[in-house]
């Protein structure tokens, strides 16, 4: 809202509310929801916004290089919709990109990062994803990048990382990912 106050032009939260209800009722967008145990708070606190195609996010982003790594978290975060998950995302002083809900628990837990060859990225996702493992009581997480393909163990956390394709070709066999990565 501040960035569009700042171009002149005047609106209010109901307006910008009734706009994000319209663009997610006609499925250009998915609005993904901090995880909360309570309901209200849920509401009320920041959201993160999913296009539902990275055509059409490459064509209404301001950008000259593309932001490969914010293009395969939009594309897994769309894929763990379609096929039916609840999807969360948790942020507490670091983030996991996506929690998803089973039975009124958190199963599982899933990062997404196009590569973890910089020393600080890989410490970053590494961080978040054991972090929010931890929470929510969870012995294994995943990361999904571009091509890389390896186990971690941290902080008594199992880390599978996989690439993207195995991810989506194997989704179905979600545990089983879990498993063979």
């Amino acid at each position: 809202m501040e960035k569009l106050k700042s171009q002149g032009i005047k609106t209010g939260k109901n307006l910008l509310y009734e706009f994000m209800d319209s663009v997610e009722a006609i499925y250009l967008m998915v609005i993904l929801l901090k995880y909360n145990e309570s309901v209200i708070k849920q509401e009320f606190a920041e959201k993160k916004i999913y296009c539902i195609d990275n055509g059409l996010l490459n064509a209404v982003t301001f950008h000259f290089s593309g932001d490969k790594g914010k293009l395969l978290e939009n594309s897994i975060g769309i894929e763990l919709l379609k096929q039916g998950q609840e999807v969360f995302f948790y942020r507490d002083n670091v983030e996991c990109d996506f929690l998803l809900a089973g039975q009124e628990a958190i199963q599982s837990a899933v990062q997404v990062c196009l590569s973890l060859k910089e020393p600080e990225t890989r410490r970053r996702e590494i961080k978040g994803l054991t972090a929010a493992c931890k929470r929510f009581k969870l012995s294994k997480g995943m990361i999904i990048t571009d091509d890389e393909e390896e186990t971690i163990l941290d902080d008594g956390i199992e880390i599978k990382v996989i690439p993207a394709f195995k991810f989506l070709l194997d989704f179905k066999d979600f545990e089983g990912l879990m498993e063979k990565a």
